[in-house]
């Protein structure tokens, strides 16, 4: 599938899958970002993420980057982990790629064209997950290269639902669990800095009923410009929604004893046209990832599990919701210990 665009720099770019899965050498930031809800055999629920991101031309840095994180839901702890691999680029192969988080390999991210498969240690705990596309990819911006109104451009496609199959270990090398659950891959590539200085708001979440709802925001006077949603259906139908066409707003905020950061900590989306009223709730309210950053002063941001229920509070499904940008501290500190 090959779609036709045009960046902000003149040339011609367009999202080609699934060799867009690999890394795309034109670009100077991307990422592979993985998120999403799984249960053990024993009933105990889990929320993860995984994301390498790769930085290319900024300010002639170049450096490969990892995040992971792991909400034990039921057990009411956060776990993340940062890792930083400067300048070393991935191989540039189509429709693949192949990621290792630093030398002791405690994540590993491979795949491509929707057949991925993660293994992650943290705190104390392995996990080892293959993950299968159950619709086709959603490729927002009808696949060109999108020009933000803060300038730079992205270009962007999701596996909005990907069945999750695979193996937990509570403790280093201990019993392991069969987990089964579902998660959401996003892969945004181009001119990305500004976008990153400025921040924003994203919601991905998984509905009972098999439908998918993302969610994307920008803060401040580049709020409408940029504001969107998208929803598919069950068979893979994608509808785009514009700022006329929902509603988001936050209900309270949660202020970070970590970092003093205030974000905002409940939602309520409102889509009339499909009779879709939501309530989004963290279910912990902890999941900031502040870590101390070694080679460079990486961000400061919320992402966590969140669980969706209808006005009357009855359950419709789960999710997840990146706060990034509203940091005081947008890029951290260093690690000089």
């Amino acid at each position: 599938m090959a779609l036709l665009g045009t960046g902000t720099d003149g040339r011609k770019l367009r999202v080609t899958l699934p060799d867009h899965d690999g890394f795309v050498p034109e670009c100077g930031v991307q990422w592979w970002y993985w998120t999403g809800h799984f249960a053990t055999d024993s009933g105990r629920r889990f929320g993860f993420e995984v994301v390498f991101f790769v930085f290319k031309k900024w300010g002639g840095f170049l450096a490969t980057l990892c995040h992971q994180a792991l909400t034990d839901i039921d057990g009411g702890r956060f776990h993340y982990d940062e890792f930083t691999r400067p300048f070393q680029l991935p191989l540039a192969t189509p429709g693949r790629f192949d990621f290792t988080s630093d030398n002791a390999a405690a994540v590993v991210a491979s795949g491509g064209g929707g057949r991925d498969h993660l293994r992650s240690r943290l705190g104390g705990m392995q996990l080892d997950v293959r993950l299968v596309a159950q619709t086709p990819p959603t490729v927002h911006y009808e696949g060109c290269a999108h020009p933000y109104a803060v300038g730079g451009y992205t270009l962007y496609y999701s596996r909005k639902r990907m069945k999750l199959e695979g193996t937990l270990a509570l403790t280093p090398g201990g019993p392991q669990e069969r987990v089964v659950g579902e998660a959401w891959f996003d892969r945004q590539y181009g001119e990305l800095l500004p976008a990153i200085e400025l921040g924003w708001q994203w919601f991905a979440l998984h509905l009972n009923d098999g439908r998918d709802l993302m969610v994307f925001q920008f803060p401040g006077a580049h709020h409408a410009a940029e504001t969107f949603a998208s929803l598919t259906d069950a068979k893979g139908r994608n509808r785009v929604l514009t700022p006329d066409d929902f509603l988001c707003h936050s209900t309270g905020e949660w202020p970070s004893p970590h970092t003093g950061t205030r974000y905002p900590s409940g939602w309520q989306i409102h889509i009339p046209s499909e009779n879709l009223h939501l309530q989004v709730a963290p279910q912990l309210l902890d999941q900031e990832l502040h870590a101390e950053h070694q080679y460079w002063a990486g961000p400061e941001y919320w992402e966590g599990a969140c669980e969706v229920k209808d006005m009357q509070g009855r359950a419709l499904g789960v999710g997840y919701v990146e706060l990034d940008g509203y940091s005081k501290q947008l890029f951290g500190k260093l690690d000089t210990d």
